[in-house]
């Protein structure tokens, strides 16, 4: 259910994560000038070049990392969990 919750985090916020990118490495132009005016002007520029596959473009990749992730983390905690219990109580937890 975790990786499910962070899938779908992932989907909604992904092109704030994109427009972020592309602001850290707004570069100067020729004439000294920023290729974006913030955060609105950069959402707009990438759907009109893209559409919707420019503000979603890479998603597959971050679904691979941060649904792994989540899922690796949540079972990482399950069973760590269990093991502090059997450290804890001497007991086994029966599921």
């Amino acid at each position: 259910m975790g990786a499910l919750s962070k899938a779908v985090a992932t989907v909604f916020t992904y092109p704030i994560q994109i427009v972020q990118s592309q602001l850290r490495n707004d570069r100067k132009n020729s004439n000294g000038n920023n290729k974006y005016d913030g955060m609105m002007d950069c959402l707009t520029k990438i759907y009109k070049v893209g559409g919707m596959k420019g503000l979603f473009r890479g998603i597959t990749a971050k679904l691979w990392q941060t649904v792994l992730t989540a899922a690796f983390q949540f079972m990482t905690y399950e069973k760590l969990r269990g093991v502090v219990y059997v450290g804890m109580t001497g007991k086994v937890k029966e599921m």
